[in-house]
């Protein structure tokens, strides 16, 4: 996978380092070619990497020397932010829904995908003022930003890699693969693969993290056994 085919709104990258983990939102560093011009920093902003296509938004950027050094965060960067505390009454029962909506609401965020289940709380429920995201870690949620920018309360589906691939390292400590394979877009949190190479048994990912370098791309896959 060339770096020809990384790109941030088109401008082509450099360096970059995208995490995707099994819960939150995927957060990137990017080094462009050229500059990007201000009014595109303030606006949605496209990552390209790898046969992934990720909408996110600007946490923070610079411009030096005709290039444009970006850190990027999936979705419009609002579940990092301080929401006041709220209270919630309901005889038939407060929803973790109701909570995490009014969240996604307040914090500037779309929820595309609900919760799987959704019991009550109970008659009442303390929102405490912290991050939009740790609420949503106090409901229990296993949130996760989609490639088009909006959450999905979900976990990441299960399934099994079967797109061929080659590991190229292995850190048996801390149980991470880094592979080869010419479909980098394949590996997901939440997939499942084996190797006649590694040890026995299927490697669960937990986190992706790929590195976009001169001429070549990067696979680590953090795993459990």
């Amino acid at each position: 996978m060339s770096v020809a085919e990384s790109s941030v709104n088109a401008h082509r990258i450099r360096l970059a380092r995208l995490t995707v983990p099994r819960i939150g939102a995927w957060l990137a560093d990017a080094w462009t070619d050229d500059e990007i011009p201000d009014t595109e920093l303030a606006e949605p902003m496209t990552l390209t990497v790898a046969g992934l296509s990720l909408v996110g938004s600007l946490v923070r950027g610079e411009t030096w020397q005709g290039s444009t050094r970006v850190r990027l965060v999936g979705g419009k960067g609002g579940w990092r932010r301080r929401l006041p505390a709220r209270w919630y009454v309901s005889d038939a029962g407060v929803r973790a829904s109701q909570v995490a909506a009014d969240v996604a609401t307040e914090c500037g965020e779309t929820i595309s995908q609900g919760l799987a289940s959704d019991p009550p709380l109970g008659a009442w429920y303390a929102r405490q003022a912290w991050s939009a995201s740790r609420t949503l870690a106090q409901l229990g949620c296993p949130w996760r930003v989609l490639d088009d920018g909006t959450t999905s309360l979900q976990a990441w589906p299960a399934s099994r890699i079967g797109t061929t691939f080659d590991p190229t390292a292995y850190d048996a400590a801390r149980c991470i693969v880094e592979l080869a394979t010419d479909t980098p877009s394949d590996w997901r949190p939440g997939r499942v693969f084996s190797y006649p190479r590694l040890p026995d048994g299927d490697f669960a990912i937990s986190d992706v993290v790929m590195t976009v370098e001169p001429g070549k791309l990067r696979v680590q896959a953090w795993c459990t056994r």
